[in-house]
């Protein structure tokens, strides 16, 4: 790679780096408030139980609070997802490219990003690049990490787990809470074909996928994701400063 691309960018070198730790605190932070708002819906259908029992028998009080706790679960797990997509992409669209700068470990030389990049550091430790349609963010953060051998620093299921915080957080923001039919049934093929079972409760009318939400393991895979995202960039700028290649070894 081109020396001359090391300083390219000298804003890189005066500005502030944004506080990922108090971030990562206001996520944690959303997540807690989340479970607690979904234990207060749960107390709200079983008063609606009760209150059904001792009222009038034509009025159905119970499929109206069921549906508010259905669909503030799909609120919640958009919620989630929104905060946690962002989140993710903030911290690695900055401190990849930071990261570019400083690194001084040795490059998987036939890894498809270095085939591309090869002679730019700049443009290889930038996740918006290629800008090309069909380009995914989550695909591009992970060959950067496998490219330069940082994948190795963070959780094991870290692709697995990105491919699936995009892709969920991708049709909430453009399908809506009750996606269209089509929709529906390829998610419900993608959770069964990419084994995520265990991180996304799919609800169901009839024999048809209804609507998606996230399940704890999910949350918590999200969450250890982005601890440990955190925790290994500080620990690989502190080593820097410690010696050269340090942090791989």
């Amino acid at each position: 790679m081109s020396d001359s691309d090391h300083h390219s960018d000298p804003s890189l070198n005066t500005r502030v780096i944004s506080d990922h730790d108090a971030h990562l605190r206001a996520l944690c932070s959303l997540a807690s408030c989340l479970a607690d708002w979904n234990a207060g819906y749960a107390t709200h259908v079983d008063n609606a139980i009760d209150a059904e029992m001792e009222g009038d028998p034509e009025i159905d009080l119970v499929r109206p609070a069921f549906a508010d706790m259905c669909f503030a679960d799909v609120a919640q797990s958009l919620a989630f997802i929104t905060t946690t997509a962002a989140f993710v992409e903030s911290f690695f669209k900055e401190c990849l490219p930071v990261m570019g700068k400083k690194f001084t470990g040795s490059y998987q030389r036939d890894q498809v990003r270095f085939q591309r990049y090869g002679e730019s550091v700049s443009s290889f430790w930038d996740p918006t690049k290629p800008t090309t349609k069909g380009d995914k963010m989550a695909t591009m953060i992970c060959e950067i990490l496998e490219g330069s051998g940082l994948m190795r620093c963070m959780v094991p299921n870290f692709t697995q787990v990105l491919d699936a915080i995009f892709k969920y957080r991708n049709q909430m923001i453009h399908s809506g809470f009750e996606w269209p039919l089509k929709e529906r049934q390829r998610f419900a093929r993608m959770i069964r074909d990419e084994n995520w079972t265990q991180w996304f409760h799919v609800s169901t009318v009839g024999d048809e996928p209804w609507f998606f939400t996230v399940t704890p393991d999910f949350r918590k895979a999200c969450l250890d994701l982005c601890h440990q995202s955190v925790r290994a960039f500080a620990e690989l700028d502190r080593r820097d400063r410690e010696g050269p290649r340090k942090y791989f070894k």
